[in-house]
């Protein structure tokens, strides 16, 4: 149990470093801002068409690639799949989603006098909210 405690804790890490090093935007840990539907739409305007393309790169599509082209005696076509559309797709993902943040980012704040930062205002956190500064 504590093996895998730590494996999760280790995970969830290692994701929150994926996500700062992809956009450091989309991290919301140091802001405090109410969740309303006007938030909800910018968010949905700017992300909505790259969530969906990550989905073409995770881990489903290629399962069932393998299985195909296992099947099919032609785990070639898959491995080159991998290699080539998979990885320019993830390049391009990449690029897009900065830019689908930092125009997020921009929008919440220019929509709400509530979007700030939580050092801004306060020495440390509020309580429940963990700073990346300070963790």
């Amino acid at each position: 149990m504590v093996f895998s405690a730590a494996g999760y804790r280790n995970v969830m890490a290692m994701q929150a470093r994926v996500v700062g090093w992809l956009t450091s935007d989309a991290e919301r840990q140091d802001y405090v801002y109410q969740v309303t539907p006007e938030a909800n739409e910018i968010y949905r305007r700017h992300n909505r068409i790259p969530i969906k393309l990550w989905s073409l790169i995770s881990l489903a599509p290629h399962a069932y690639l393998f299985a195909i082209a296992s099947m099919m005696d032609r785990i070639d076509l898959y491995l080159w799949y991998r290699l080539v559309p998979a990885n320019l797709m993830m390049v391009t993902l990449i690029l897009w989603q900065r830019v689908a943040g930092a125009r997020t980012k921009r929008d919440l704040e220019a929509a709400s006098s509530d979007f700030r930062t939580a050092h801004s205002k306060f020495k440390h956190p509020p309580r429940g909210v963990q700073s990346r500064h300070n963790a």
